[in-house]
């Protein structure tokens, strides 16, 4: 049956007998009755939670990480035990990406933030800083490249290189820790947030005489780590100019350098590999 509020509209398959107007008037006012009903109805049930995806919108809590105990003591080998560093040199290692490198640089800068706010709660010092503002792209001079088995990761020639050329310099990425507890909290940082990344680093920064007689960790944060050391014959950079005394921040091709050959120094030139325990490390 089809109701209507118009009588002459009312029909059925069995008959087409008029229906009384008191009738209709009656089934109008049931069909609006149901009509407004359902209308409530529906109105209350759009305002009920039933796991809708807008309900389901949680804030992703970071699993509470725990340091071993007396991890503020840990000198770098007790770091490259802990996390487990041998392990980890088994298999080639992987290249780190720019995502990569660039979350790492800002993780820097939240141990600069919190370094800061160290100084302001009553700290004397800030044990960490970064040694230019300058930004330099050295991927037009070196590219990152599978030096061997036996070396690893390395830097070759991306383009032919003459003698005096520069090949590195401290950039906005190149950070010195004077203060060896602000080296090991990074480490950590690093570690909680890439497992093992830290053993590269470990492995990469070295200890160098500052300014003054004092010491301090250094290391880049992009891909100028991957220089490697070769024996007296094979080096084809060094440390500052002939004329210069090497400052471990500028390095310049002793002789020419061709497209593809491996880009070597020589660590001796600036490294002081026995002061770790100069800085409690």
């Amino acid at each position: 049956m089809v109701f209507s509020n118009n009588p002459r509209f009312i029909s059925s398959h069995h008959s087409c007998k008029k229906a009384a107007p008191h009738r209709l008037r009656n089934v109008s006012t049931i069909t609006i009755a149901i009509s407004l009903f359902s209308l409530v109805v529906l109105s209350a049930i759009s305002t009920l939670d039933f796991g809708s995806n807008a309900s389901k919108k949680v804030t992703k809590v970071r699993p509470t990480i725990v340091r071993p105990t007396k991890w503020d003591t840990f000198d770098h080998y007790k770091m490259r035990t802990y996390f487990e560093c041998s392990k980890a040199f088994e298999s080639e290692r992987p290249w780190w990406t720019d995502q990569e490198w660039r979350i790492v640089r800002e993780l820097y800068q939240d141990l600069l933030k919190s370094e800061r706010a160290g100084l302001v709660r009553g700290s004397t010092k800030i044990g960490t800083y970064r040694v230019s503002d300058e930004v330099f792209d050295f991927s037009q001079i070196v590219v990152p490249y599978q030096a061997g088995k036996e070396k690893g990761r390395g830097l070759k020639a991306a383009k032919d290189i003459r003698k005096g050329d520069m090949i590195f310099k401290a950039t906005n990425n190149t950070v010195v820790f004077t203060d060896g507890h602000s080296f090991r909290k990074c480490m950590f940082m690093l570690n909680e947030r890439f497992p093992t990344f830290a053993c590269d680093v470990l492995q990469w920064a070295w200890v160098q005489d500052l300014e003054g007689g004092a010491f301090g960790i250094e290391v880049d944060l992009d891909d100028c780590n991957l220089l490697n050391s070769g024996r007296q014959r094979s080096v084809n950079i060094q440390c500052g100019k002939a004329d210069e005394i090497c400052d471990g921040n500028h390095f310049y091709a002793r002789r020419d350098i061709k497209k593809g050959e491996e880009i070597l120094g020589s660590y001796s030139e600036f490294v002081s590999d026995h002061s770790w325990s100069e800085l409690g490390l």
